[in-house]
C-alpha cells in the first residue's frame, strides 16, 4: 500500500481523528480565562499525527507537561533552519551554540 494513495489516506482518518481529539480534550481541560497557545498545539497536532500515521508512534503531547525530547529537538531543529535562511553566512558560522544544539538534536535522534 502506497503511503499516500486513497485507500492509505483512509487508514489514517481515524488515527488523525484521534490526535484531534486528544487537542480537543486538552483545551476542554483548561480553567476559564486561561490562554491557549495555538501556534504551539497546531505544531504538537502535526508532529503528533505524522508520528502516529506515519510511524505507529505516540508522542502524547497533549497529556505531557514537557515536551517529549524528540519533539524539543524537531522544534529547536526548524527554528535554527528559519535563522539560518535569513542570516547570512557568517553569522551562522559565528553561532557555534546554536550549531552544537543542532548538531546534539541530530545525533541524538537519527535512526539506523
Amino acid at each position: 500500500m502506497a503511503p499516500f494513495s486513497m485507500q492509505a489516506m483512509e487508514h489514517y482518518v481515524p488515527k488523525m481523528q484521534d490526535i484531534a481529539d486528544q487537542l480537543i480534550g486538552k483545551w476542554d481541560r483548561l480553567n476559564p480565562g486561561e490562554s491557549v497557545d495555538v501556534p504551539a498545539d497546531m505544531t504538537n497536532l502535526t508532529l503528533d499525527t505524522i508520528a502516529l500515521c506515519g510511524f505507529g508512534y505516540r508522542f502524547n503531547s497533549f497529556y505531557r507537561e514537557t515536551p517529549h525530547p524528540f519533539v524539543a529537538a524537531m522544534v529547536r531543529t526548524l527554528l535554527e533552519s528559519q535563522a539560518r535562511a535569513r542570516q547570512l553566512p557568517l553569522k551562522t558560522q559565528l553561532r557555534i551554540r546554536a550549531k552544537r544544539q543542532l548538531e546534539e538534536d541530530q545525533a541524538d535522534h537519527q535512526t539506523g
